[in-house]
């Protein structure tokens, strides 16, 4: 129980220092905030698109197998 505490309580100092570093970056340059933000939002638009994909893929999956079953 303590190692995991141990392992919990550096992944939150890693977090933070993580967070230190976005900050200092912000500060020191705003273009590149932007790129993460433009960044992050492609990822966000193709986990969505991935999420659309799966819906159709087991939509089409349960629609065939109805389908043959009937």
């Amino acid at each position: 129980m303590l190692v995991w505490q141990m392992l919990v309580w550096q992944m939150l100092v890693w977090q933070t220092l993580v967070w230190q570093m976005l900050v200092w970056q912000t500060l020191v340059s705003r273009i590149l905030v932007l790129q993460l933000v433009v960044l992050q939002l492609v990822v966000l638009q193709l986990v969505v698109l991935q999420l659309v994909v799966l819906q159709l893929v087991v939509y089409q999956t349960l629609r065939s197998h109805y389908s043959r079953g009937k």
